[in-house]
């Protein structure tokens, strides 16, 4: 979406706000959102909506990414706020069996690579990225937090819900983001992991970032903040996605909570409980969805040459 100077606050109509805030059960949301996105910032580009649940910062990497290539774009905005706290997203997630019922203990609930994790808890959020190339980031004097360097993609194509269980789809997608990016598994100094809290998820996952990862899979700091943050849903992966950029920023790697009673079969370093000081410059930012679809960006620090 290349984006032209912005209107004011002052200048957006309050029937704006009723076109974003819509009924959960209302069709085409996406598309009339998308339609007021581009009213309110005067953005007359390509506008995609779209209902893969977990592709937030993806879809911004390849619209923006292979654009940036050909310079047909010099702005993305990237924007994901799902709305679903409602009974019927509830009770949907619940039948599925990804929700947790540690009810007497909601904030111990989410509780990613711990024994006695049984699923997440859904939230609700928003997340708002731009990715810019670089000489339209300089030309106006932006701060530039981070570079993007990768992203790999992938479909398992095995069942509806469930990951493969050698998690083949995730491995792909991490070689691929890597490749992208120019770097190896050596490289990378942290892993933000899709982290669900739930037993399949967790499990393979950790399976698959030992086999991306070799010899470095235990040495690596892979941690979810779905720990604390929910699963955002729609809105899971640029959350998280912001999670790295201000890792990156703060050289601080986030904590996974509620790691108290580790799953023995899960070795991996989760940064239990608490966040590390820790020097970063490239990290990896997962997202497997519902029907193996797999993705992952690698970011980088940014250096002025």
């Amino acid at each position: 979406m290349a984006v032209l100077p912005r209107l004011g606050a002052e200048s957006v109509p309050d029937s704006f706000w009723d076109g974003i805030i819509m009924k959960r059960n209302e069709s085409g949301r996406r598309e009339y959102f998308n339609t007021r996105i581009g009213f309110v910032l005067a953005a007359v580009g390509s506008a995609v909506g779209l209902g893969n649940m977990w592709r937030f910062p993806y879809v911004a990497a390849e619209g923006g990414g292979a654009a940036f290539v050909t310079l047909y774009i010099l702005l993305t905005l990237a924007v994901g706020i799902p709305l679903m706290l409602s009974e019927f997203s509830v009770a949907g997630f619940y039948l599925l069996g990804t929700l947790s019922t540690h009810n007497e203990d909601p904030p111990g609930a989410s509780r990613p690579f711990d024994l006695k994790r049984d699923g997440f808890i859904l939230g609700e959020g928003a997340a708002i990225v731009i990715l810019e190339s670089l000489s339209s980031a300089q030309r106006r004097g932006a701060t530039i937090l981070a570079e993007l360097i990768g992203y790999g993609s992938s479909s398992d194509a095995y069942r509806v819900t469930d990951m493969h269980d050698e998690g083949r789809g995730a491995v792909q997608a991490m070689q691929a983001a890597m490749v992208d990016a120019g770097v190896t598994y050596k490289d990378v100094d942290y892993i933000n992991t899709h982290g669900t809290s739930t037993a399949e998820n967790d499990s393979v996952e950790t399976l698959a970032i030992k086999t991306a990862f070799k010899e470095r899979a235990r040495q690596v700091p892979a941690s979810s903040v779905k720990s604390m943050l929910g699963h955002l849903i729609g809105a899971a992966g640029g959350a998280e996605l912001i999670t790295c950029v201000l890792a990156i920023r703060d050289n601080v790697i986030p904590a996974t909570a509620n790691l108290h009673d580790p799953d023995p079969n899960l070795d991996l370093d989760y940064v239990p409980n608490a966040p590390r000081q820790a020097p970063l410059n490239i990290v990896m930012n997962e997202s497997f969805g519902f029907g193996g679809q797999n993705n992952v960006v690698i970011l980088k620090r940014f250096e002025q040459s």
